[in-house]
């Protein structure tokens, strides 16, 4: 993209060029001075700046998507410090087409060149607000990591910074399945014997029975387990601490697996098993258990729930199950707010609106319109 900007072209955008600020000979002067610094990525500087987890993960994606539509291949190829906030304008809208609009002449290449680089069975969707607001997170971020480094003007941050979030919701599916079939899949795992089934019980339990998130439950500790006091003691988002009561059964399952684990070796509480039922003990430097990656949390959960007969079942599916639970139950915003790790109590009043029962016994209530 540099190279649009040294002889005063347009960045393509998809098919859509956008003319960039005037070129003036300062501009050019003040590239060739930094091109020692071009080295250095602002998006993988800003990536490392995230905790490796969810929060990594769902930006590093983005990051990928926006580097693709921009005729890129990789995060590292495209040259972030000369996009602009119209560039930005313009992305954001490109990312809410249809897949109709996508695939007009003035996106199709810029959609075929995604298309190409996404798994196979890939398909174009809109964003949603949510998703949005994450995208725009992101380049927000990158941008900040580009100023700071001296690669992007002062000017040109401060209107990036500028740009407004976008509002709105959007409701979720409801999922397929209830807390007994959680329970019941929970119990099935236990009841096989196996090292496989006792470790399968336990993320499940870590998941929907505490309400961890996938990073949380893959860098959980043997010392974060205290049965005495009887909590979960995890570190989620941005370095902050909890503790999890953990009700009876939870303990019973963590107990199970730790009879196959074992407790002689410290470090990380879930651990991978091989197909002979063999658990695998990777060990660090410290010599204590080394955390296996998010995706194994991810590939349990999926195929637990395929084997349930579910289909694809996330593992925050089963946080969000912990929390629709709980506020059924009557248990105030505050207190699943804590338990959930959020900082912000609009983030869990996001899940009361999976409580479909309570709004059917709302409308119920509606005179005149519910008479048989």
């Amino acid at each position: 993209m540099s190279d649009y900007v040294a002889k005063g072209e347009l960045m393509p955008v998809g098919d859509a060029f956008i003319p960039l600020p005037a070129v003036t000979d300062e501009y050019i002067e003040r590239e060739i001075r930094l091109r020692h610094l071009l080295d250095i990525c602002p998006a993988e500087s800003y990536l490392y700046t995230l905790s490796q987890g969810e929060s990594e993960r769902a930006m590093r994606s983005a990051l990928t998507n926006i580097a693709i539509l921009c005729g890129r291949q990789r995060i590292s190829d495209l040259h972030w410090w000369t996009i602009t906030d119209q560039h930005i304008k313009h992305l954001m809208r490109v990312l809410v087409l249809t897949k109709d609009e996508i695939k007009l002449p003035r996106y199709e290449r810029a959609y075929n060149h995604l298309k190409a680089h996404r798994p196979n069975k890939w398909e174009w969707k809109p964003l949603g607000p949510a998703s949005m607001r994450r995208y725009l997170s992101a380049m927000k971020g990158v941008a900040r990591q580009a100023f700071e480094l001296g690669q992007m003007p002062h000017d040109v941050y401060h209107r990036i910074m500028l740009i407004k979030t976008p509002k709105g919701t959007r409701k979720r599916k409801t999922l397929p399945f209830t807390t007994d079939d959680v329970i019941a899949i929970m119990t099935e795992r236990m009841r096989a014997g196996t090292a496989q089934g006792a470790r399968d019980a336990a993320v499940l339990a870590l998941l929907y029975g505490c309400g961890l998130r996938r990073s949380e439950a893959t860098n959980l500790t043997l010392d974060g387990i205290d049965f005495r006091v009887g909590e979960v003691r995890c570190v989620g988002k941005r370095d902050k601490e909890r503790c999890i009561p953990m009700a009876p059964k939870v303990a019973d399952i963590l107990k199970l697996w730790l009879h196959h684990r074992g407790t002689e070796d410290p470090g990380a509480l879930i651990l991978p098993v091989d197909r002979r039922d063999k658990i695998v003990r990777n060990y660090s430097g410290t010599g204590e258990l080394e955390a296996g990656s998010t995706n194994l949390i991810y590939r349990i959960t999926d195929r637990v729930f395929k084997d349930a007969g579910f289909g694809h079942i996330a593992p925050h599916d089963l946080r969000r199950t912990f929390a629709t639970a709980l506020i059924k139950q009557g248990v105030n915003l505050p207190d699943v707010a804590d338990l959930m790790g959020h900082a912000d109590i609009s983030t869990t009043n996001i899940y009361k609106l999976d409580d479909v029962d309570a709004l059917r016994k709302s409308i119920s209530k509606l005179p005149g319109l519910n008479d048989a």
